[in-house]
């Protein structure tokens, strides 16, 4: 992972994109000077506009070995961000195998939106956000999580649309969600658009270090972690220091071999 996040620097750096180390990423660099040790990914976030830009600059100039995963690039994929895997590698959740998406080993690129100031249109970006999220968790659910699908009416009526009519619809809803300007807030759509922070902790940018290298974070890294995390510096009991098992079930990881063996 630390390999791939290295690739991704290197194409924001030649084209001058701004990127930021997030999440337990973020954490990591603060806490540990590198990886936390007991989790299993790497996060980024990127401004809308730099985001946009790198997809189509990774698409050309990342190595062969890299894949820019989207749900333009992999029907079934099921997440507004990106990630960028490892061709002949496996990071797959074992509940979700007979999702025919690449499952290889990955970094996440988490798009920064601006948030709208009218609090009618906020609430409005708000819903249309988690609605564009669990429109394209479908397929994922369908295989790993049934039992949710059955219990929640919207997934009824968006389960009778085929997959490419799905993409379109979260197409003309994300040219809707991201067009905010001079936002005062900045929203991370991950499953949604849970966490938002004041757009002033982003208009510098420090450099933290991160295993053998420095990267670019957030200038107010300590109000981002707190809004996180609360006291960010205590680590968590050692029941609660887990990857994503602990949400997503059993995964089958192998740097040597493709998920494609597994299927």
């Amino acid at each position: 992972m630390y390999d791939i996040m290295k690739e991704i620097v290197a194409v924001c750096d030649r084209h001058h994109l701004t990127y930021y180390l997030s999440g337990g990423t973020l954490l990591g660099a603060v806490r540990h000077k590198g990886f936390i040790p007991w989790d299993d990914d790497l996060d980024l976030e990127m401004p809308w506009r730099d985001y946009k830009k790198f997809i189509r600059y990774a698409k050309k100039e990342l190595p062969e070995n890299l894949f820019v995963q989207t749900y333009y690039t992999d029907p079934g994929y099921p997440n507004f961000f990106l990630m960028v895997r490892k061709n002949g590698t496996c990071a797959m959740p074992e509940a979700a195998k007979d999702l025919d998406i690449h499952w290889g080993v990955e970094v996440d690129i988490f798009p920064l939106v601006g948030v709208y100031k009218h609090p009618r249109l906020k609430r409005f970006q708000e819903r249309k956000m988690r609605r564009l999220s669990k429109i394209l968790l479908i397929e994922y659910r369908k295989h790993a999580e049934p039992e949710v699908l059955n219990s929640d009416p919207f997934y009824a009526k968006y389960m009778k649309y085929p997959v490419w009519l799905r993409i379109l619809i979260c197409r003309a809803l994300s040219f809707l969600l991201t067009r905010s300007r001079n936002p005062e807030e900045l929203g991370v759509v991950d499953y949604g658009m849970k966490y938002r922070y004041s757009a002033e902790w982003y208009k510098k940018t420090v450099k933290l270090a991160f295993e053998d290298r420095e990267y670019n974070a957030p200038a107010a890294y300590h109000e981002v972690l707190t809004t996180l995390y609360g006291d960010y510096m205590t680590p968590p009991p050692e029941s609660e220091r887990g990857g994503h098992e602990l949400l997503m079930g059993d995964l089958i990881w192998d740097l040597q071999r493709d998920y494609s063996y597994y299927k």
